[in-house]
C-alpha cells in the first residue's frame, strides 16, 4: 500500500478478505484507495497434486480436509487464517471461477515458465 499512496505505483492487488481486514485495521484508507475491479469468485486456496502421488494418501488427505470443523477450537485458527468457515471439493461451477486467472497466465506467457517434467 506504502507505494500506492507514495505515488510510486497504479494499482495494487489483493484478496477480498484481506482488503477488508486492512480496510478494519486502518492500514487502508477507502477514501483515498477503491476496488477499481473484482474478479469472478473462485476458491483462493486449493490443493493440486502430482498424478504420482498414491491414491490412498490423496484420499486421507481430502478427508482430513472435509473433516474440519470451524465450530472446533482445533480448526478454528487456521480457517481463520484462510478465511474460510469450511472446505469443498470442486465441481465445474467451482473451478471455472478460474478461469479467468488461467487466461491472464495464458495471455502473459507465463505457462511456458512452468516446469510440468519430473
Amino acid at each position: 500500500m506504502g507505494l500506492l499512496y507514495e505515488g510510486k505505483a497504479d494499482a495494487g492487488a489483493l484478496s477480498d478478505a484481506t482488503w477488508v481486514r486492512q480496510v478494519e485495521q486502518g492500514r487502508v484508507d477507502p477514501r483515498l484507495l477503491r476496488p477499481f475491479w473484482t474478479s469472478p469468485g473462485y476458491c483462493h486456496c486449493n490443493f493440486t497434486a502430482l498424478d504420482d502421488l498414491p491414491e490412498e494418501i490423496g484420499r486421507r488427505w481430502t478427508e482430513s480436509l472435509l473433516a474440519m470443523r470451524y465450530d472446533q477450537p482445533r480448526w478454528r485458527e487456521l480457517m481463520d487464517l484462510e478465511g474460510l468457515k469450511r472446505w469443498i471439493r470442486p465441481d465445474a461451477a467451482v473451478l471455472e471461477g478460474y478461469s479467468v486467472l488461467l487466461d491472464a497466465v495464458d495471455r502473459q506467457g507465463l505457462r511456458r515458465s512452468w516446469r510440468l517434467d519430473k
